[in-house]
């Protein structure tokens, strides 16, 4: 039987193959961000920079058949954009600035070798180790951003865009390495050694794995807002009750025993607000109280429409005096800010309050109930006002219980 010879990798099969795929991700990337205009989240950036790493493999290919000028200095700085871009497309997805110096640094330094090559006819290995290095750099930092800015529990496509990021990084930093030495001929674009068609499988696979990564974060990140979408009051934008039920729950849970406390709130004489200029126009202070919620609360705390006219807010970590102040705070924005009404006309609302502090061995309906309870006395006793809530019979046994021996 006659063995025929084993197949083997060479360069120009590795380049070849890494343009294609770098063009396929780029359409599958373009597709995405268009059906998805109005927030692209960094698709557009990873479009532009795989097309960019796509038509440099290319013209690397070609090289021999295209002129110098392409095949090589246009080609390389297509690589130095084609990085800088998917820096800024984990920077647009992830919500973070990007690094622009640092960024732009280290394409300069890229530059530089390419350039001195290119103009000057220095050696080529002085352009490999400046764009190696300057490739490191930029991925490192992609993958280093990414990783402290997304989103906490960080889901599995983040660790693993950091892994093909860092991957990719840690192979053209060896090559740079390698560039220095006397085995700087392997790492020349078509050297048959296995430095070179080591960066280039590893390019090839880094490129597949870190475009698959970024669209599983990006599909997360949908997915997360489509679900922040539901949980949110679509007059008010604050939490929905039951959203707010179950956040507060996980809350509690995480805080282990932590005080908190709860404030409810009420709209004063909602009810003539929409029998006298209708419905819209009510819409419009549920919206203003919404506003003022949303800026004068905390981070962390969890503001909701609890239902009709009343509000809620859990605050964690927080005292009956740090509750008291938070309270009088939206109170007293509400009073100061007149509700601008459909018809230019400006309307004067009030609010009420009430809030309680939680006390050991209440649960969180018990502490929104007695909060309600001192919410109903403020209305009681005149409204526009803060009241706090009793303590419960526990608690109060516990304060009044006589000295023992």
């Amino acid at each position: 039987m006659e063995i025929l010879p084993g197949l083997a990798l060479d360069p120009s099969t590795l380049i070849f193959s890494i343009g294609a795929l770098a063009l396929m991700l780029s359409t599958i990337s373009w597709s995405m961000a268009l059906a998805n205009q109005r927030q692209s989240l960094g698709l557009g950036a990873w479009a532009s920079g795989t097309a960019s790493v796509g038509i440099a493999f290319v013209l690397f290919f070609l090289r021999g058949h295209v002129s110098w000028f392409l095949s090589f200095l246009v080609a390389n700085s297509l690589v130095l954009f084609g990085s800088f871009c998917s820096l800024l497309a984990h920077a647009r997805l992830h919500g973070f600035r990007p690094p622009w110096r640092l960024g732009l640094s280290s394409n300069l330094f890229g530059m530089s070798g390419i350039l001195l090559v290119y103009y000057l006819n220095q050696p080529r290995h002085i352009a490999v180790f400046t764009l190696s290095l300057a490739l490191a750099a930029q991925l490192t930092i992609a993958a280093t951003q990414t990783l402290r800015h997304a989103h906490r529990p960080r889901a599995t496509a983040v660790w693993l865009a950091c892994a093909m990021l860092l991957t990719l990084a840690s192979a053209y930093g060896l090559r740079a390495l390698v560039s220095l030495t006397a085995q700087a001929d392997s790492v020349a674009l078509q050297a048959h050694a296995m430095p070179q068609i080591g960066a280039l499988l590893t390019g090839a696979v880094g490129l597949v794995g870190a475009s698959i990564a970024f669209f599983a974060m990006v599909h997360d990140r949908q997915q997360r807002e489509t679900l922040e979408q539901t949980r949110r009051d679509g007059i008010t934008g604050l939490y929905t009750r039951a959203a707010f039920l179950q956040l507060a729950q996980q809350l509690i849970a995480q805080e282990n025993g932590t005080a908190y406390a709860v404030i409810m709130l009420d709209l004063d004489h909602f009810k003539q607000v929409n029998d006298r200029f209708g419905h819209a126009n009510g819409d419009m202070a549920l919206s203003q109280v919404g506003r003022i919620m949303a800026s004068v609360s905390r981070p962390a705390d969890i503001a909701a429409r609890y239902g009709g006219e009343e509000f809620c807010v859990l605050l964690p970590q927080t005292d009956a005096g740090g509750a008291a102040q938070m309270a009088e705070a939206l109170r007293r924005q509400m009073a100061s800010k007149p509700v601008q009404l459909r018809q230019g006309q400006q309307l004067q609302l009030t609010l009420s309050a009430g809030h309680a502090v939680w006390q050991r061995g209440e649960t969180l309906e018990h502490v929104i109930e007695r909060a309600d309870q001192a919410l109903y006395r403020a209305k009681a006793a005149g409204r526009n006002q803060v009241c706090a809530a009793a303590l419960p019979e526990q608690a109060q046994q516990a304060q009044y219980a006589p000295p023992t021996a």
